[in-house]
């Protein structure tokens, strides 16, 4: 994750923002899935799919208004937008991950819609939630 906070560093504007939400939800998913791996037999791995990323979404909806730098406009739509994002890359990831291990493809495209779904309303809750802890303090 250090690449990501440098590169936030380096990049204070509102894509800068986005891409590094994006990458630390795609690469939290990465790390917790492989984590999972190291004790789970991949075929029971694929049932926490979905929890580990709608926790992810919700971090990166969250980190997108509790970061330094420009405001984001936009909220709802920002929000959504970076967990459909964020989905998209960890299903590429997670498919070719599991194509690897197992030898099959074990994601259709409702398993996608699913996760969109997933993504796009976590995360819209991350940012809820990182509003009104802004409003708060």
């Amino acid at each position: 994750m250090w690449i990501s906070e440098s590169f936030l560093k380096k990049n204070r504007s509102k894509f800068g923002q986005m891409a590094h939400c994006v990458l630390v939800g795609a690469g939290g998913t990465v790390v917790l899935l492989l984590f999972l791996l190291t004790f789970l037999h991949p075929c029971e791995v694929i049932n926490f799919v979905p929890w580990i990323l709608g926790f992810n979404s919700a971090l990166a909806g969250y980190m997108l208004f509790n970061r330094p730098g420009e405001p984001i406009g936009h909220k709802h739509g920002t929000s959504i937008a970076i967990g459909m994002i964020h989905i998209l890359i960890s299903y590429l990831v997670l498919t070719s991950l599991f194509l690897h291990l197992i030898g099959e493809q074990v994601f259709n495209k409702w398993d996608l819609l699913y996760f969109l779904f997933i993504g796009a309303a976590c995360s819209e809750l991350g940012a809820m939630l990182a509003i009104k802890y802004l409003k708060l303090s």
